[in-house]
């Protein structure tokens, strides 16, 4: 019994390490990967969306009636007329 204790306990020490090391190695590899990406990508600031979706909604949207889904006034606006 105290056999089978032991052997588990190496077996999860042994787990433990590999993860460990595993953890430790994608960690560097993530800082190496966030260093190339901060060589290659020049910090930008952000652009101002919020002025650019006021200006979108003060225009008026258009809005087609009934009456003018003709299908002669479709083919002249795909044939450019």
């Amino acid at each position: 019994m105290y056999r089978r204790a032991e052997n588990r306990s190496r077996f999860y020490f042994s787990r433990y390490t590999e993860t460990r090391t595993r953890v430790e190695e994608l960690e560097a590899r993530v800082a190496q990967l966030q260093q190339r990406l901060a060589e290659y990508e020049p910090p930008q600031q952000p652009a101002p969306l919020e002025e650019e979706e006021e200006e979108e909604s003060s225009e008026p949207m258009e809005v087609e009636e009934e009456g003018e889904n003709d299908p002669s006034d479709a083919n002249s606006r795909v044939q450019g007329v």
